[in-house]
């Protein structure tokens, strides 16, 4: 049977990290984002907070993007930087903090947040060209 010296329980601290608020845009791919933070529990020397902008659909499933990290055991704001990418105009984009000693990720819970982001592509329209009246041009970016 289970005597009382059989076994014990131990509780382990808990870790967790809320992003807090961070301004919804619009913003442009190329710019920063101050994206603050704050944390729960022991982290590790040698940690790192990761701020990472999820897909097009708001989504953490391998596509994210890394926008910054600072190594630290406290918590902070990360200075980030939407790099230039291929961007969706969709207001789906999201943000999340992980951490890397212990692992752990931000909560969805007030994880509200949704970024509207534009290309900063430009337009070519090519060699000088006349058009008529009626006739299809093409643009590339």
């Amino acid at each position: 049977g289970f005597g009382s010296s059989d076994f014990f329980v131990a509780k382990i601290d808990d870790i967790d990290i809320t992003r807090n608020y961070v301004k919804s845009g619009p913003y442009c791919a190329g710019d920063t984002i101050k994206i603050p933070f704050t944390k729960n529990g022991k982290f590790n020397n040698g940690n790192q907070f990761i701020a990472e902008l999820s897909d097009s659909a708001g989504n953490f499933y391998g596509d994210e993007i890394e926008l910054g990290r600072i190594a630290d055991t406290a918590a902070g704001t990360i200075n980030g930087i939407l790099p230039l990418f291929n961007v969706s105009t969709a207001n789906k984009y999201r943000i999340r903090i992980t951490s890397t000693d212990p692992w752990a990720q931000s909560y969805y819970k007030r994880d509200t947040l949704r970024l509207l982001i534009y290309s900063k592509d430009t337009a070519n329209a090519g060699a000088d060209q006349t058009v008529c009246q009626g006739k299809p041009i093409r643009l590339g970016t």
